[in-house]
């Protein structure tokens, strides 16, 4: 930390790691009006105790589920915290996957018997899914929870699993993707249908985890004639095509294959396995037709239930 006149400070990344959150989700927070740091004359953020005190406040919150807009309106007037609390209490006793961990938090938030700094070492989302989404908050977290639903619906309990996440966490943000406009565009509309799709996926867990590796004859001909169709010179004219190289190009100058795909194997046994199979059978499917497989893969243009983001 920082000292200068009016106390001590920090920028942002040593905010982050102090509250253990992305600063892609301080920044999202800020955006949505729940904090307003001060600038130095640079123009840089800087975050006093009582910032970092609004954030871990904010994180309790949000691991408890409330929204955003109820956090913003309770914390520009903390007298209407209990009755948000006590909203939220009879949300959750209602819900039939009751978490007695969240509730104990809310009992103790309500007693004025617990601090946020304590609640938010103890309280942990649900899965890695559901805390993907609120550290990387926006179109970029609904495409990642979208593509990788059926792989996440656990939590990361070993020393591994754990590095792999706060790598996850680091890479995207420290990741810029220079993408055109309408690429961008595409994204966000994109994350707003897959979006709606999460909870389908993640209901699906392990079936659509087994789903993805079984390969009888007839799906193993289909995927052949779709890489088949792939590296078809005809298809170097059209905008999926296009669009996919643009896009690989991109996640692979920024290290989307070379880092986060390997963090996610070792965060995910079940992704790790189904990768290790699906790219197994595109090499056994390039060396029978005499082609090159390639870091981005043949198999872009996949069906629908197998269109991942491997």
């Amino acid at each position: 930390m920082l000292k200068a006149e009016g106390g001590m400070w920090m920028h942002i990344k040593e905010a982050a790691r102090q509250t253990e959150m992305s600063v892609r989700a301080i920044k999202h927070y800020e955006e949505k009006g729940l904090l307003q740091p001060e600038k130095d004359e640079s123009g840089y953020r800087i975050f006093r105790e009582q910032d970092l005190e609004r954030l871990r406040q904010i994180s309790v919150y949000r691991k408890l589920g409330m929204e955003l807009t109820v956090i913003r309106e309770v914390l520009n007037d903390p007298k209407k915290e209990r009755a948000a609390l006590e909203r939220l209490y009879e949300q959750k006793q209602s819900e039939r996957a009751l978490c007695e961990q969240q509730l104990c938090a809310i009992r103790d938030l309500l007693a004025q018997a617990g601090d946020y700094g304590t609640l938010d070492q103890i309280l942990v989302y649900p899965s890695v899914c559901e805390g993907l989404r609120e550290m990387l908050p926006g179109a970029l977290g609904e495409l990642l929870s979208a593509h990788f639903a059926p792989y996440l619906q656990m939590e990361a309990v070993d020393e591994e699993q754990q590095e792999a996440y706060a790598q996850i966490i680091s890479f995207w943000d420290h990741c810029e993707l220079h993408l055109p406009f309408w690429v961008r565009g595409y994204f966000h509309v994109a994350a707003r249908l897959w979006g709606d799709q999460i909870q389908r996926l993640a209901q699906a867990g392990d079936t659509a985890v087994k789903e993805a590796l079984k390969v009888d004859a007839q799906r193993y001909e289909r995927i052949r004639t779709q890489v088949q169709q792939n590296t078809a010179r005809s298809k170097r004219f059209s905008f999926s095509f296009h669009l996919k190289r643009r896009v690989n190009r991109e996640l692979k100058r920024c290290g989307y294959y070379d880092v986060f795909l390997p963090a996610m194997e070792r965060l995910s046994p079940s992704y790790r396995q189904y990768r290790r199979s699906l790219l197994a059978l595109e090499e056994q499917i390039c060396t029978e037709l005499g082609i090159s497989s390639s870091v981005e893969g043949r198999m872009g243009m996949r069906s629908c239930d197998e269109q991942r983001m491997r």
